[in-house]
């Protein structure tokens, strides 16, 4: 119990320092603190920054797969990530689809060659627990 109330005021602290993040972004994190995520695509990479400021990079080059990741927990919590692989494990980053600088990401993974837009149409209408295979480095 100690430790939720530690992290509910981290938390809180964290979104007030945001002087960018407007009163009812900093109220909705309480609730959703995907709202206070961030990226910025660019030709080489997209940068992830988290509600606690912790940044992730990825570099296209390294980028092996696309997954998409739902679950059944919306409209409550995020329901939709892009999970980004760069190794066969685990993920680099799961980005939920509600945060600031998605459409950017969206545009770009669209038009990677042999994006799947099936996975990613089956994916929106989605409310399981499911993954979805969209884009896998062609191996040469």
């Amino acid at each position: 119990m100690l430790q939720y109330i530690k992290n509910y005021f981290k938390r809180k602290h964290v979104a007030d320092q945001k002087e960018s993040v407007s009163f009812s972004q900093r109220r909705r994190a309480k609730w959703y603190p995907e709202c206070l995520w961030s990226l910025r695509v660019d030709e080489q990479k997209v940068t992830v920054t988290d509600h606690l400021d912790e940044t992730t990079v990825v570099n296209w080059s390294h980028l092996i797969r696309v997954v998409i990741l739902t679950n059944d927990q919306g409209p409550w919590k995020c329901d939709f990530f892009w999970c980004l692989y760069t190794t066969d494990k685990e993920p680099l980053c799961s980005i939920p689809n509600v945060v600031s600088g998605i459409e950017e990401l969206v545009e770009f993974l669209i038009k990677m060659p042999s994006f799947d837009h099936r996975m990613l149409i089956k994916a929106n209408c989605s409310v399981d627990n499911a993954q979805f295979l969209c884009w896998e480095k062609q191996h040469t």
